[in-house]
């Protein structure tokens, strides 16, 4: 049972980390056009559009860390609660692996 929950924790919290990069490089790209577009002298309301695009892009970063940092608590209490039962399993490294991995991504953005 422990092996089973612990493939189902570790795929969410590697959909969502890759969920939270390709949020982080839309909203950086969205940020990007709406530079350009400044610097370019595009129309007023084109701006304000992309602006919105931007800020709806922005939006989705919160929410994606948030259930990345739940996934990541999920994870790690299923870690230390079957650390016996599973610990001498590949899937344990790997889950140990991306957890750490997870953590790193927090601590550069503080």
């Amino acid at each position: 049972m422990a092996a089973r929950q612990l493939k189902i924790k570790v795929g969410t919290l590697t959909r969502t980390k890759k969920e939270m990069v390709m949020y982080e490089k839309e909203y950086e790209k969205e940020q990007e056009k709406v530079k350009k577009m400044m610097a370019d002298g595009a129309d007023a309301a084109d701006l304000k559009q992309q602006e919105g695009v931007a800020a709806e892009a922005g939006m989705m970063v919160p929410d994606t860390s948030r259930r990345l940092e739940k996934a990541l608590q999920d994870l790690q209490g299923l870690l230390a609660e079957n650390d016996d039962e599973i610990k001498d399993t590949d899937e344990f490294k790997a889950a140990q692996e991306l957890v750490a991995e997870v953590d790193g991504m927090f601590a550069t953005r503080s």
